[in-house]
């Protein structure tokens, strides 16, 4: 429950950071994904209690943002990941 409400609100937050910069700025760039995530960080540190921890977390949030807009969102994960060379696993009831 707590969980699910943290990570829920810090989403919102990252989201409503990102399209009111983007609407008070006026430009669709990297850094508005930076605001979004300083307000996401933001609320995590006010769950957590603590300045220093928010700061943090707001400083990593801002920071991915930007790194995945800089690369045009075509981050992706360690090689043989999604690439199509390893066969995707049958679940039970699938032929």
């Amino acid at each position: 429950g707590d969980y699910a409400a943290t990570f829920g609100s810090a989403g919102a937050a990252f989201a409503a950071g990102d399209v009111i910069a983007e609407s008070f700025r006026d430009r669709k760039d990297i850094f508005n994904g930076a605001f979004g995530g300083l307000a996401g960080g933001l609320v995590l540190g006010i769950r957590a209690g603590k300045i220093s921890f928010g700061l943090g977390a707001a400083a990593a949030l801002a920071a991915a943002s930007m790194g995945v807009e800089v690369s045009g969102g075509r981050m992706r994960g360690p090689s043989g990941f999604g690439d199509g060379a390893v066969p995707n696993k049958k679940f039970i009831g699938e032929d």
